[in-house]
């Protein structure tokens, strides 16, 4: 039996407030370190799919010239990941389509697992605050033990040994990581261009509500 592993982005594939967050982290980063608050609002945008600590660290850099400690980046990250959980996370909701996908991959896939660049305590806490934790083999966010995307999937490989991986993100580093890993990448074009996407890596590009028709033509050629 073929080994098949799916895995997902979760802001801006399954549920979205990327647009709450990139503000948010504009407006805080302003009132810390006064930089730009529309340039880093941006810039959030662009990173997505890399780890929260690498936003941070970019733009304490380019403001100041010097590497933002750990003491210095838990300060500030306090104050953003609270401003989340009190006045963000209790409002969202699911993309369209996205818990028939994940019914759909909970039937058909032998591992599902998220990939985030959400800190490791935070992206459980906000699985288990919308329930739909019983979807997951595995849930990885980013910390000491995994610092990004790359980490996940390395363990992923390690662990499961999989023959097919199909891997879903909104962000241009989920494609990147995914291709290069092997896996089959589906892009959401939720705040990239179905262009940007994939020159980035995305085999395909489809909105969440299309991509059960697409796993479904994908899953025909492991059957064995």
């Amino acid at each position: 039996m073929v080994m098949k592993v799916i895995g997902f982005d979760l802001d801006g594939s399954l549920i979205d407030i990327e647009d709450e967050k990139s503000r948010l982290f504009g407006m805080i980063l302003s009132q810390f370190w006064g930089v730009n608050a529309k340039e880093a609002a941006n810039c959030w945008i662009d990173m997505r799919g890399k780890s929260r600590r690498s936003k941070f660290d970019c733009f304490f850099n380019k403001q100041y010239g010097k590497v933002l400690t750990d003491e210095e980046y838990e300060k500030i990250e306090k104050v953003f990941s609270g401003k989340l959980k009190n006045e963000f996370y209790p409002k969202i909701k699911f993309l369209r389509g996205a818990l028939d996908l994940l019914e759909f991959s909970r039937k058909n896939f032998d591992i599902i697992f998220i990939s985030s660049g959400v800190p490791d305590e935070e992206v459980k806490y906000l699985v288990e605050l919308k329930a739909f934790g019983h979807y997951f083999d595995k849930i990885y966010g980013t910390g000491d033990k995994f610092k990004s995307k790359e980490d996940h999937f390395k363990q992923v490989i390690s662990e499961f040994n999989p023959e097919l991986i199909v891997f879903i993100g909104d962000g241009l580093e989920d494609m990147r990581v995914g291709k290069k890993f092997n896996a089959v990448t589906i892009g959401i074009p939720s705040h990239q261009t179905k262009k940007k996407l994939i020159e980035a890596g995305a085999k395909y590009v489809l909105q969440t509500s299309e991509i059960v028709d697409l796993l479904k033509i994908i899953l025909v050629g492991t059957v064995k």
